[in-house]
């Protein structure tokens, strides 16, 4: 249970972005969301990825031999892949593509929010 949270959350955030309708002919293949800090103790950076059934999240510190690179798959259904497609909406967050803010400075953190779709990666990414 406890695993599929990450996932809620990054549709949330997509279905949050826009109230266009999302477009059949764009055909997402990925979606993902991550945070990063540069001023941090431990695993620094994690993204969670989510590409048709399979659900990838990875976790990375800055070479600390301590916290080696985590990698952890699991799969979704059919049915919530495509509840994810369904909230994705491509155009909605081309229109916040780019960089905003100051993101991690100060050690603020940064989040992004990324689709893959058409082909093309569209990608927001603002202060933590």
């Amino acid at each position: 249970m406890k695993s599929r949270v990450l996932p809620i959350v990054v549709l949330a955030l997509l279905a949050g972005c826009s109230e266009l309708p999302f477009s059949s002919d764009d055909a997402t293949t990925r979606v993902a969301y991550g945070t990063g800090f540069s001023m941090c103790i431990g695993y620094c950076y994690t993204q969670i990825a989510v590409a048709g059934t399979d659900v990838t999240l990875a976790e990375r510190s800055f070479d600390d031999p301590e916290y080696p690179p985590r990698v952890r798959t699991f799969k979704i259904s059919e049915t919530e892949w495509q509840r994810i497609v369904e909230l994705a909406d491509p155009a909605a967050l081309e229109q916040v593509e780019g960089v905003h803010g100051c993101p991690d400075c100060a050690d603020g953190g940064l989040e992004y929010v990324e689709l893959r779709a058409d082909g093309r990666l569209i990608r927001s990414t603002y202060d933590y």
